[in-house]
């Protein structure tokens, strides 16, 4: 287990999440009325389940320092896959913190619940970031940051490319097992939610972008103009603000067959794309 000096600064992150909410109030919704300049658009270009206006995870450690240097990690998914429609930032925090970190574990342990594959998938990756190796053991999740006993879900952000949901018919037993329904989002919302997208980032200023999916990597770089391609390493350069980060981009957690590295901590493609690429982008 690698050993840094980590810091935070609570305050800088709540001044972030309070100009997400005044973005997304002035631009998106407002009092559960969908404000959005295309949002009528958006939801007659899709024929099913449609969830608008769903906010951002941002935990409440999200500026750090590691060792000198700050870490501020967003990570990257397509959208929720599920409802309620108008989720506010306070209930998705209370979702990824509190249900899912806290009230549930990597395994079933016969009292707690196991986290589905894309939050397993999540676990690992940001247990690798902060040096804290992979595991299924839930005492392994927790950073010492000024001498509070902080949960990794802390200290991210999870912000989606489309804040509205487009999905097939409901099936709560799906969304049980998975976390959401597949995607079915149109390119009217994709086209739409990039400059909600390009918006938050620039709030957020990461140090760090994770895409999770490789559709979603193909969004951001039409976002931000990088070729269609992507680099066979999966390492790449996004400009947010005057500032050169980088951006790596996997398969989905709950990615099928070979890809998948959500099903446990021993996957291969865990183990011999994400761990290699994650180390040498963060120099662990």
């Amino acid at each position: 287990m690698a050993c840094h000096s980590l810091q935070s600064d609570p305050a800088r992150t709540a001044a972030r999440a309070a100009a997400l909410d005044r973005y997304f109030a002035a631009n998106v919704a407002a009092s559960g009325v969908l404000i959005c300049a295309t949002g009528a658009q958006c939801q007659a270009s899709h024929f099913g389940d449609f969830y608008p206006a769903q906010q951002h995870h941002v935990g409440h450690h999200y500026d750090l320092v590691r060792d000198g240097k700050p870490l501020r990690i967003v990570v990257v998914g397509q959208e929720y896959g599920h409802g309620p429609a108008f989720a506010t930032a306070t209930q998705r925090s209370d979702k990824i913190v509190g249900e899912i970190g806290t009230r549930r574990r990597f395994k079933a342990d016969g009292t707690l619940k196991a986290r589905n594959p894309h939050m397993r998938g999540c676990t690992s990756l940001v247990r690798l970031i902060f040096g804290l190796g992979f595991g299924t053991d839930y005492d392994g999740e927790f950073l010492d940051i000024a001498g509070d006993h902080v949960h990794i879900f802390e200290c991210f952000a999870l912000v989606n490319f489309l804040l509205c949901s487009a999905v097939p018919a409901s099936d709560l037993a799906q969304i049980e097992s998975v976390g959401g329904k597949p995607g079915r989002s149109t390119r009217v919302m994709q086209q739409s939610c990039e400059t909600h997208f390009l918006a938050a980032l620039d709030i957020l200023e990461p140090t760090l972008v994770v895409a999770q999916g490789y559709g979603v990597r193909r969004w951001i770089a039409r976002a931000y103009g990088l070729p269609a391609r992507r680099p066979q390493d999966g390492v790449e350069q996004i400009q947010i603000r005057n500032t050169m980060v980088p951006l790596v981009s996997f398969s989905h957690p709950s990615a099928h067959g070979e890809l998948n590295w959500g099903m446990n901590e021993r996957t291969p493609y865990l183990l011999k794309t994400v761990e290699p690429t994650i180390a040498r982008v963060c120099g662990l």
